[in-house]
């Protein structure tokens, strides 16, 4: 009977094609044989499940429904621009990280989110890293923040950032930060300070672990860690990448953060539901294509997406984009600036 409901309802959706699988129990296991066949297995108070569904596809072969209890769920739509609107209408992202010897992370976090339609962004990096950064890209702005001498943050630089943040509608923070007292202070301080959403991503997830306790947040917070780092989160170095997955939800639940497990299939949880992303490929396994989801996440945040679907909406064609480029140029030499410069037709995919 459940598998007829499931053939009923795939039957009326529509809409363009988009990969999306949203559980709100635990999740006990997923397969995917092929792209047009998914099985899944709920592990519930009442029953187990265990169903297959066979859907047609359009414009591109993914699978494009989300199943919470018995209804069909699809990804956020890609908002429509407003005609008389303007640069300010859709928001102004902060992306915070950079460090001598990683000036790219943040210029792929700013490019990207310019490319996922924020109206403005704003890259703050170490004083001594600006001009790299800036020499990137046209389209985003700049800002020197005080470091340590080294190209590191330095000591003054979380009250610059208090100040930068009045003006943010959403920040992403990490990307190539490396970890330092300044770095673990600046995190804390906006964590608590800021009260719009936030993506708390790579060093400044590093941050947090060293420090052993989670910063009070004041807002929305989107924790992007992969595999090794929520380990660090959770001070489980053993844990393999299966346990780590059984505990996404409920560190999402203890912590109220949605909660992005990068890698194979990238889980996103917010405490109650569990999606499963079906885009990308192993091409997308090279440095900084983490640094993209965090931008491609923050530019959805600074246009007013909630943040359940600024993660789930951004995993999914941050994974497109990342197909779309795989069929140009291949997994092997696959890098993340062409994963970023793939967005805008992987939105336009979805609109």
């Amino acid at each position: 009977e459940h598998l007829r409901d499931v053939s009923d309802r795939s039957d009326r959706i529509g809409g363009p094609a988009r990969s999306s699988i949203c559980f709100p129990y635990e999740l006990a296991d997923f397969q995917l044989p092929s792209t047009l066949t998914f099985w899944r297995s709920l592990s519930r108070p009442d029953a187990s499940v265990r169903g297959c569904c066979k859907m047609k596809t359009r414009r591109h072969p993914c699978i494009k429904i989300g199943l919470i209890g018995r209804e069909f769920l699809q990804l956020p739509n890609v908002k429509k621009r407003d005609p008389q609107s303007h640069k300010g209408t859709y928001g102004h992202a902060l992306i915070v990280g950079g460090s001598r010897g990683m000036t790219g992370a943040p210029a792929l976090s700013g490019m990207s989110a310019v490319y996922a339609g924020a109206g403005l962004v704003t890259v703050a990096i170490p004083e001594r890293c600006l001009e790299t950064v800036a020499g990137f890209f046209p389209c985003y702005m700049t800002v020197p923040l005080a470091d340590d001498g080294q190209g590191r943050l330095g000591d003054t630089a979380e009250m610059q950032l208090l100040v930068l943040s009045q003006k943010a509608t959403s920040i992403g923070i990490g990307p190539g930060l490396t970890v330092n007292d300044s770095v673990k202070k600046s995190v804390d301080r906006l964590c608590s300070g800021f009260s719009g959403p936030m993506v708390i991503d790579a060093d400044a997830l590093n941050a947090i672990s060293e420090t052993g306790q989670f910063p009070l947040a004041n807002g929305p917070r989107i924790l992007t860690p992969h595999i090794g780092e929520f380990r660090r989160l959770l001070q489980r170095p053993e844990l393999s990448a299966d346990e780590c997955r059984q505990r996404a939800q409920a560190f999402a639940r203890q912590h109220h953060v949605v909660l992005v497990l990068k890698g194979h299939r990238t889980l996103v949880t917010d405490g109650e539901s569990v999606f499963l992303n079906e885009t990308g490929n192993p091409g997308m396994a090279t440095g900084g294509s983490g640094d993209v989801l965090t931008g491609v996440i923050t530019g959805l945040l600074a246009q007013g997406y909630s943040d359940w679907d600024a993660a789930t909406l951004g995993v999914h064609v941050h994974g497109l984009a990342g197909d779309l480029a795989c069929r140009r140029y291949g997994e092997i030499s696959l890098s993340a600036d062409r994963i970023s410069a793939e967005l805008a037709p992987a939105l336009m995919a979805l609109q």
